[in-house]
């Protein structure tokens, strides 16, 4: 089994914190056949690594659309992954480049308008 880089530990961890919250969201694990990048989609390349929709009843039934890229280091979002999520955010998505480093910053975003969320222990966050 492959070693987990930063970025896939830090995807999965976002995963499990996304859903423990009620949020709604999709990620598209890539794919390698023979060392090659084979992950099945259609469309523009560079799809965010993150999005997450909350139709919230305490916000008035707010609608809370979240983008995201994850990056380690100091990467940055290539040309194509850029384009997506300046459409996104020309949509209305509140968007993002996330690293290891934004732990804190990830959960004050996906627990907004969540007081219980912001109180829960270490252990049960990220």
């Amino acid at each position: 089994m492959p070693k987990r880089g930063p970025e896939a530990i830090l995807q999965a961890d976002l995963n499990n914190y996304a859903w423990r919250h009620g949020w709604r969201y999709l990620h598209i694990p890539p794919s390698h056949r023979g060392g090659v990048l084979a992950t099945q989609t259609q469309g523009q390349n560079g799809w965010p690594d993150f999005v997450a929709l909350r139709i919230d009843p305490r916000d008035n039934w707010g609608v809370r659309l979240i983008v995201a890229e994850l990056k380690s280091g100091r990467r940055q979002p290539t040309a194509e992954q850029q384009a997506w999520l300046d459409a996104f955010r020309g949509a209305g998505a509140r968007v993002y480049v996330w690293r290891e480093t934004n732990i804190e910053e990830i959960k004050e975003v996906l627990c907004e308008h969540e007081p219980k969320c912001k109180l829960m222990s270490e252990e049960e966050a990220l």
